[in-house]
């Protein structure tokens, strides 16, 4: 069933089991169902590739920043930041693979755990990574220390921060995700 808030979406049915217990309670759902709506069904299949491979390379690029050996990287207002950026990097990626899979009719708590996820955590991931970047570049400024691994470190924060900020406008603009009328339910 899911989460405690999406319970209100289902209601208990009572159905008749053979195996000599007589009834047995099961959860329907009763809710409304949601559609993404996109221009095209070409926009939909670019949409779905834009959000699995940026995923997939913002995931990868988390990764190389870390094995960055950059001074910055070691500065505890920059460490913070950069390791918080996991998390949304993770669920951005659970939720891209989810919203591929995604049938065109949804539950409300595929709709939130697919195309909302995608949307909000690369908003959040851009954020975060801008924020390093930045923080980065004043470390750099402040210590006038600019070797070229700390370029390194600030551009791999840089391209997942981009790649993440465009996957997000993208989707913003593009995905519209709209309930479905009740005739449109069945």
């Amino acid at each position: 069933m899911g989460y405690k808030k999406y319970a209100k979406d289902y209601k208990p049915k009572l159905v008749s089991v053979n195996d000599g217990r007589g009834v047995k309670e099961i959860y329907v759902y009763n809710g409304p169902y949601f559609t993404a709506r996109f221009s095209s069904d070409a926009e939909k299949k670019r949409a779905k590739l834009l959000c699995l491979l940026s995923a997939v390379v913002c995931c990868l690029l988390f990764a190389a920043a870390g094995f960055v050996d950059a001074m910055a990287a070691r500065q505890i207002y920059i460490a913070i930041p950069f390791v918080v950026e996991m998390a949304p990097a993770a669920f951005f990626a659970v939720g891209a693979v989810l919203a591929v899979r995604a049938p065109e009719k949804m539950k409300r708590e595929e709709t939130d755990r697919s195309w909302r996820r995608v949307r909000n955590m690369s908003t959040i991931l851009a954020v975060l990574a801008g924020v390093v970047c930045i923080e980065s570049i004043l470390y750099m400024i402040i210590t006038k220390n600019a070797a070229a691994i700390e370029f390194l470190f600030m551009g791999l924060s840089a391209a997942i921060g981009a790649i993440s900020g465009l996957t997000s406008y993208f989707l913003h603009k593009r995905c519209k995700i709209e309930q479905l009328k009740p005739e449109e339910n069945s």
